[in-house]
């Protein structure tokens, strides 16, 4: 009768790994971004291409960027965390209160 229990801990576990294969990829598409721009800016210097000091205020803003899409990816994460375990609270409560509905149904 697995109907009648709500939100499994195995449902709850498949969410979060559905979720952690869309923000894992984001992140590391992020880091690798920062790396290759990084990467960019150490071979112009090298090669006296730009000066170090414009190469320096490239990398500070890839990384402030880098940095800012990080916590935007983080904060929507852990806003669908909250949001997953509000719903499987509110699904199970609503199976527990439609079961107490039948069972005094059912003593009546």
């Amino acid at each position: 009768m697995s109907w009648t229990q709500g939100v499994s801990g195995q449902d709850y576990i498949d969410v979060q790994k559905r979720m952690n294969d869309i923000y894992n990829p984001l992140f590391h598409i992020s880091t690798n971004e920062g790396n290759r721009i990084r990467n960019a800016v150490y071979f112009l210097q090298q090669n006296n291409l730009i000066p170090r000091e414009k190469g320096n205020e490239v990398i500070d803003l890839a990384g402030a960027s880098a940095e800012l899409r990080n916590e935007h990816f983080k904060k929507i994460k852990e806003e669908k965390q909250a949001e997953a375990v509000r719903v499987q609270k509110e699904i199970n409560a609503k199976v527990e209160a439609w079961k107490q509905q039948w069972r005094d149904e059912i003593n009546e």
